[in-house]
């Protein structure tokens, strides 16, 4: 009957003149706006939803099936009148559908942004829910979800009629209408879970009833700061891929235990995703070989634009990581090596992601030299291991001095770190080092002493000493060291030696290879080498006298020409004492200098002249 009058005139006979409807309702905690009008129409005996659409004016959506991706604020703010909501719901649909994406790939969803594609036309119930009193959620609504997160009930949104349920008609959620079937009758078809915490984390990032009840990331995890929509849409990726890698496709509709592997990747990563990327394989096509790149299939996700940048980022240096273990195992390499081929002095690899690559793609093959030109990787994977970073940092030297120190066998502590990265040097040492360093400190202060990092330093510019050599030496008692009074940059920088002579003798003894020398290093790194703060080693690099990527090897050709403002006073110290006002003093006899920010470099010739240190 309703249906034969026109808007206007079917608004003042069904709300007796007034734009409100005459029984209000409040929207429940887990309902959108499309099911709160849903249910106020069936309330107010409205037959056709969609009319109410034309009373609030609305020129977005023309169907209810459409308003859940209605980002129009005043025309909700219509609609929320209609429905006669109080202040307090009027004020919260508002808010939560506030768009923050210029893109209309995404939607608000309980202030959450979310991919428009994400949301289902149809209406999707768990009829045994209904069946227990429970209305329409906005949740069954999100098609990667097959179930309910709560009841775990798989969502039906077709009759047995075949028809897809819809929103057109103003009926009771549970009946089909099109036969007006009554599908809580439908049998229950529940979902059991191997790992509960793992879907409950995945199925209830969205879920506006999950308050209190979601399973949070350990705040310690890496991705802790991403929001819940980006780890949603990281979850659904994860899913579908795996999905995907076994034939399976259901419109959109991810199976539940897809969800649950996505959920234990995210809870434990990074070590979850990385275990997936290896379980997750594609079968080769014919028995011809994919590659490693397509060989698994979740690698891909670094390049996926519908994976939110932060995330892509995250996923590229996880996988950065694995292969670069990957190309140092595959080729059973160790460390404790003498004739691998040296890196080219000054080098740097061009292109080190293609060339970890190519490792992994040689294994098994046959090459001149299995262990060639390997050294760079196994030291970028030594930076990924934080164990080894917090030693480095620890000790006081660089990472690739540490690498050095595990050829030798005298960081026996780093070996459950190290593990996977294959063979293990013997430790040639009983002790841990750091514990072994600390027990060698001889007590009491002894004066004239000079640090033991600014002493290497300036006694080769070369800087081809070695750390293991001088560490062995005091770890047997022949080169004696004190604990100094100065700021800390690791253990070894806190040391002072008295035994210039020995120690310029320990420097010549044993050089470090050049795999060290010309092993890329950090600003942070610098500062450990030249025994100064890391602004004085931002200004060596922005002095432009080293070009592309610092490494030692670069620094000690600078120094062939250049000498530094400290390095000449602590050489000044060990051959006759401190020279008063040196910068005054080089600057008077005109030596020749550079400059950048508060360091100046020197002619070292000609400073080394004026002097009288050449002889040293």
């Amino acid at each position: 009957m309703a249906e034969g009058y026109p808007p206007t005139e079917l608004s003042r006979r069904t709300t007796g003149g007034s734009s409100r409807f005459a029984l209000p309702i409040e929207v429940g905690c887990g309902e959108g706006l499309r099911e709160a009008l849903h249910r106020a129409c069936l309330w107010n005996a409205f037959p056709r939803p969609s009319v109410i659409l034309d009373l609030a004016g609305c020129t977005s959506v023309r169907k209810l099936s459409a308003l859940a991706t209605c980002e129009s604020r005043s025309e909700i703010l219509e609609l929320a009148e209609i429905l006669s909501l109080n202040p307090d719901d009027r004020e919260r649909l508002s808010r939560e559908k506030l768009p923050i994406h210029a893109s209309r790939d995404f939607v608000m969803f309980f202030g959450h942004p979310l991919r428009r594609g994400h949301i289902s036309s149809a209406r999707r119930i768990a009829p045994q829910m209904l069946a227990k009193g429970e209305g329409l959620k906005a949740i069954w609504s999100l098609k990667p979800l097959a179930i309910d997160p709560i009841s775990r009930e798989y969502l039906a949104d077709r009759c047995p009629c075949g028809a897809r349920l819809g929103w057109e008609l103003s009926c009771d959620p549970w009946m089909c209408d099109q036969c007006m079937g009554d599908l809580r009758d439908l049998a229950v078809k529940i979902y059991e879970p191997q790992d509960e915490k793992a879907l409950d984390f995945a199925a209830r990032l969205l879920d506006p009833e999950a308050t209190g009840r979601r399973t949070y990331l350990s705040p310690a995890s890496e991705l802790a700061d991403e929001s819940h929509s980006n780890l949603f849409q990281f979850v659904v990726r994860i899913a579908q891929t795996c999905q995907r890698n076994e034939l399976i496709d259901r419109r959109g509709v991810i199976e539940p235990q897809h969800l649950e592997r996505a959920g234990r990747a995210l809870l434990e990563w990074p070590h979850g995703f990385e275990e997936l990327v290896e379980v997750v394989s594609a079968a080769p096509p014919g028995g011809k070989d994919l590659g490693w790149f397509k060989s698994k299939p979740l690698r891909k996700l670094q390049f996926d634009p519908t994976v939110p940048e932060t995330i892509r980022r995250r996923i590229k240096v996880v996988l950065d990581k694995a292969r670069r273990v990957e190309a140092v195992s595959s080729r059973s390499f160790t460390p404790d090596f003498a004739d691998a081929s040296p890196v080219e002095h000054g080098s740097r690899l061009k292109r080190p992601r293609e060339a970890v690559l190519s490792l992994i793609r040689s294994r098994g093959t046959v090459v001149d030299d299995p262990r060639a030109a390997t050294a760079h990787t196994y030291i970028a994977a030594l930076r990924d291991i934080e164990p080894v970073r917090r030693f480095s940092q620890d000790l006081g030297v660089p990472v690739p001095a540490v690498f050095e120190l595990l050829k030798t066998g005298l960081a026996p502590e780093l070996a459950p770190a190290i593990v996977h990265l294959g063979s293990l040097i013997t430790p040639a040492i009983d002790r841990d080092l750091l514990c072994g360093i600390s027990k060698s400190i001889r007590p009491g202060t002894r004066s004239g002493a000079i640090g033991l990092v600014s002493c290497c330093f300036a006694l080769d510019p070369s800087l081809t000493f070695s750390w293991s050599t001088i560490l062995r030496a005091i770890l047997d008692g022949r080169l004696g060291v004190w604990r100094g009074q100065r700021p800390a940059r690791g253990l070894i920088s806190e040391l002072v030696v008295k035994d210039f002579s020995f120690l310029s003798s320990l420097i010549k003894t044993q050089p470090t290879s050049d795999d060290v020398l010309n092993a890329p290093m950090s600003q942070n790194e610098l500062s450990m080498i030249i025994d100064r703060t890391r602004s004085v080693a931002a200004n060596i690099v922005n002095s432009g006298l080293i070009t592309g990527i610092s490494t030692a090897g670069k620094l000690a050709q600078l120094r062939k020409k250049w000498a530094f403002g400290f390095e000449l006073q602590t050489l000044a110290k060990i051959r006759c004492g401190p020279v008063k006002n040196l910068h005054r003093t080089l600057t008077h006899v005109d030596v020749k200098r550079v400059t950048s920010g508060d360091v100046t470099f020197w002619d070292r010739n000609e400073a080394l002249s004026k002097l009288g240190l050449l002889s040293l």
